[in-house]
């Protein structure tokens, strides 16, 4: 299977612990070659601070807005995945289907 270019963790998972998740991920030599963006509702800078530490490259509060938070989603995309597929997510704009 093809492994994935870039990780969106979402911290509050419903049967697992996304601290945990994150965890797991770093102690794989394959997986911890991925950048890792952790998503949380939380905008407690302990909570950022911690998830860096442990090995996440970027720290995406989730805003109330939608779009807000596809716009941070965005450029954490841009940011990570290799340029002919950043330039794919840079050329879909505010209401597309893609990010």
């Amino acid at each position: 299977a093809a492994e994935p270019e870039i990780i969106l963790l979402d911290l509050n998972l419903p049967k697992i612990d996304g601290w945990e998740v994150l965890k797991e991920i770093q102690d794989d030599q394959v997986l911890r070659e991925i950048p890792v963006v952790v998503c949380s509702a939380s905008a407690r800078k302990e909570d950022r601070d911690r998830a860096l530490a442990s090995g996440a490259r970027r720290y995406i509060v989730k805003p109330a807005k939608f779009s807000v938070w596809l716009d941070e989603i965005r450029s954490a995309l841009i940011t990570f995945l290799p340029p002919p597929n950043a330039r794919a997510v840079l050329e879909s704009g505010p209401g597309t289907s893609r990010l």
